[in-house]
């Protein structure tokens, strides 16, 4: 017998779907937290594309909100309205703006 007809034997690993998807910051520290109550995002994750801004928006985000990647464990917050990537210390600077060939911007 080939070692082929013994594979159903053998659970396959699944990517995870939420990860799939983008999915992989989880929010770790929620500001909005109290005692038993978990807050407005503890728990909760969002894609790179919700969290970072665009030129033109101030964030929303609480001040001290703390992400975990869920993958490769990098921790990202907002201070000062700022996303800092806490990893190495770096501002994460906001996405430009978009334009095409004349020039003009897209939105």
């Amino acid at each position: 017998m080939t070692e082929k007809n013994f594979d159903y034997l053998f659970p396959q690993a699944k990517l995870n779907p939420v990860v799939l998807r983008g999915y992989v910051w989880k929010v770790i520290l929620d500001p909005t937290r109290n005692d038993d109550d978990p807050g407005m995002f503890f728990g909760r994750l969002f894609r790179m594309i919700d969290i970072r801004l665009n030129r033109d928006e101030k964030s929303t985000w609480p001040e001290g909100i703390v992400f975990e990647n869920v993958t490769s464990g990098c921790l990202l917050t907002f201070q000062d309205g700022k996303l800092l990537d806490l990893t190495n210390s770096k501002i994460i600077q906001k996405k430009p703006r978009i334009r095409n060939r004349n020039r003009h911007s897209i939105h």
